[in-house]
């Protein structure tokens, strides 16, 4: 029987230190085998401690050396990837005797495409000096590098610089690649048609899903492989990654950048055309590149006029577009015309473009056309590009909103600048779902250790589209085997403002720097805003320094440095906030407190917030209770789960938002804990709860 693997005598206590049978894990592998076997869907929480890594992977490895049918396991992080293909399939093979092909897939724009990293040599020429060495540095590895993964580059490229470089689908010319025999990503894909067992992320999949989806095919390559059965870790980003995938977007950078890697007769990639046609004795044609430079300026002008609209909305992040807003004398007075400016003079470039490449098209000469291959069909590929964020400008401006979608403007702030981004998300991802994903394969796992608000999936059920199909289900709970009672205390103060109340940050900013002080240790800090970071932080940067602590704050640096110097450097406080509530796993003592500042309810102004509530509504549900509660439980859930991430640790949760007390749904919140001791006490008592704690410990 399979669970024999998992027993005290089986092969994994010989490969596993400090392995201990779980019964837990058992009942979960039985759970995914059984679903291979009967070809029905498994919904499993599985709370942290289970190990619920291995107790998939055992059924999928079985399944593949019994049947020859393949896996493809989806997860999120890139954590969770490694550890899956790095630490826990070479164990499981080597307990089960068996030598399965596992590779990693990755998106295309993940690797370094041979070709435009030769094209993009003589541009490198006149890019800043910082993106100039960052480009110097790739082409250096690209000669050494064994799988061409940006992964492995040693730094993190712009996105500017590595755009320039990577590979692209509309931009790969395949066979005819004179790099085709040495391309990191065909072999990459030829690699993974041999394997049993294909790992990607959530968005990869996703992407595969809607090729197969437009294509009504799921027994031929697609962006995969074909396979049959499917498991998703970390599932409850289901939703939102599926609202990303489907979503149309336009952009303001994106679009100036695009139209620049276009060219010019001295930069991108028609210069790389010029200076073929110069041994020619032939020329861009001047009307060419004069109409390049007014879709420019008419990029430039258009964005200007959403600018100008939030400016007189007072508004600096996101806007819903509805009859109302189109309504507004900026929109009909600038956005509409600047708008339809830009999608003539859109037409009247691509029009040219299309009838110069007619004309190169003519030119007779070997030579000419193997040079200037890669460069005409990148410069294809970003025309289509620009004329389809065009065309979604223009039906954004002069339509009204479709109600099967939620179309917003979104500004985002730099150092020293601001862009604008508009886009067209799916009003409910759930029809799409049970089409592209729940009705097609043999089997599906779907698992992770939050799915479930109040204990039930209905939530995750009905957001995901599983509520549509007939298919069987089989929903498991299985909780984590770690004595948090013991190791653990969630702290509320009973005496703390409401968040809504003026003195909420000050006060809470006070408890924050005495709980950290009386615990002496590692510390996370979970904000729901970046505003309250930035100020928790100021007010409280001095002090913890004077103390001797070591402050990190999201934003200045990337996650994964954030994280090494969290765990490297004792008695570090990190201030973050979305990426930071799950999907982090500090075990030992470099963490050992853990505070939310406030329950993480989405902005309900939110324009995809705003639209799936009013649709509720429209159906007769409660927004609130269908909706915005249980999507804030299951992220409170993920944060509170930072903390206790083996048997050996032990700390704190500190919650400073009294509505888990004062309100009637702060019980559904409390109830979904693991079972820690929960104290309610004035914010005096805390330190002495902490310190109390810390000794008996």
């Amino acid at each position: 029987m399979t669970t024999e693997l998992l027993d005290f005598e089986g092969p994994l206590t010989h490969l596993l230190p400090n392995y201990e049978p779980r019964e837990e894990q058992k009942e979960m592998l039985e759970t995914v085998q059984n679903a291979y076997i009967n070809s029905e869907i498994a919904l499993i929480e599985a709370g942290t401690g289970i190990g619920k890594s291995i107790a998939y992977l055992i059924p999928a490895l079985k399944w593949a050396l019994e049947t020859s049918e393949r896996t493809v396991i989806s997860t999120h992080t890139i954590a969770l990837q490694q550890q899956l293909l790095n630490k826990d399939l070479p164990t499981l093979s080597q307990a089960l005797n068996c030598d399965l092909k596992a590779v990693l897939v990755k998106g295309m724009s993940n690797y370094v495409c041979l070709r435009k990293l030769e094209e993009s040599r003589h541009e490198s020429l006149l890019l800043p000096e910082e993106e100039k060495n960052q480009f110097e540095k790739i082409e250096a590895w690209a000669q050494h590098t064994s799988d061409g993964s940006r992964a492995h580059l040693s730094f993190i490229p712009t996105s500017k610089v590595w755009e320039s470089v990577c590979a692209e689908a509309d931009t790969c010319t395949f066979r005819k690649c004179p790099h085709f025999d040495h391309c990191h990503l065909m072999k990459a894909r030829e690699n993974a048609k041999s394997a049993k067992l294909i790992i990607v992320n959530h968005s990869l999949l996703m992407a595969d899903l809607a090729i197969r989806l437009t294509d009504e095919n799921y027994t031929e390559h697609a962006l995969l492989p074909p396979y049959k059965h499917l498991i998703i870790d970390e599932a409850h980003h289901l939703e939102e990654v599926a609202t990303k995938s489907f979503a149309r977007k336009a952009g303001e950078i994106q679009m100036r950048r695009t139209l620049l890697r276009v060219g010019s007769d001295r930069a991108g990639k028609l210069s790389l055309v010029s200076d073929q046609l110069t041994r020619l004795k032939k020329k861009l044609p001047p009307e060419l590149l004069a109409l390049r430079n007014d879709l420019l300026v008419d990029i430039a002008n258009a964005f200007a006029a959403y600018h100008t609209l939030l400016d007189d909305l007072e508004r600096e992040d996101k806007v819903r577009i509805q009859a109302s807003l189109q309504s507004h004398p900026i929109w009909k007075e600038e956005v509409v015309p600047m708008t339809s400016q830009l999608h003539s003079q859109m037409n009247k470039f691509q029009a040219a473009m299309h009838n110069y490449e007619q004309e190169l098209q003519t030119i007779d000469s070997e030579n000419f056309r193997e040079k200037t291959a890669g460069p005409r069909k990148e410069i294809a590929a970003m025309v289509t590009r620009l004329q389809d964020a065009v065309s979604l400008l223009q039906y954004l401006a002069t339509n009204p909103p479709d109600p099967e979608k939620v179309p917003w403007i979104e500004r985002r702030t730099f150092k020293k600048s601001q862009a604008i981004d508009l886009f067209e998300a799916e009003l409910d991802v759930s029809k799409l779902l049970s089409k592209a994903l729940f009705e097609p394969f043999s089997s599906l796992v779907l698992c992770s250790a939050t799915l479930t608000s109040n204990n039930k999936f209905n939530f995750f059920r009905k957001q995901t589209g599983l509520d549509l199909i007939e298919k069987p289900i089989t929903e498991k709970i299985f909780s984590s085997p770690f004595d948090y009672e013991t190791q653990g205390m969630f702290l509320i103060p009973n005496d703390i403002p409401l968040p809504s109340d003026p003195s909420f940050l000050s006060d809470a900013n006070a408890l924050i720097l005495k709980a950290i002080l009386a615990a002496k240790t590692g510390t996370f800090i979970l904000f729901t805003s970046y505003s309250m970071l930035t100020k928790t932080f100021h007010a409280l940067q001095k002090p913890l320094s004077q103390a001797g602590f070591n402050l990190l704050k999201q934003g200045d640096s990337n996650r994964n440095e954030l994280l090494s110097d969290f765990r490297n450097q004792k008695n570090s406080v990190l201030f973050g906030t979305d990426s930071f509530w799950e999907g982090v796993d500090v075990a030992g003592d470099a963490l050992e407190l853990v505070i939310i500042t406030k329950l993480p309810f989405r902005v309900p102004t939110e324009p995809l917030v705003q639209a799936r509530s009013e649709l509720i509504e429209q159906q007769g549900g409660s927004p609130f209770f269908d909706y915005s509660l249980p999507q804030a439980i299951v992220k409170f859930k993920q944060g509170a789960g930072r903390l206790i991430r083996n048997k050996r640790d032990y700390g704190f949760v500190l919650c400073l938002d009294s509505r888990i007390l004062q309100k009637n749904y702060g019980k559904q919140f409390l109830k979904s804990l693991p079972p820690f001791k929960q104290v309610s006490t004035p914010s005096e008592e805390i330190v002495k709860q902490i310190q109390q704690f810390k000794r008996r410990r």
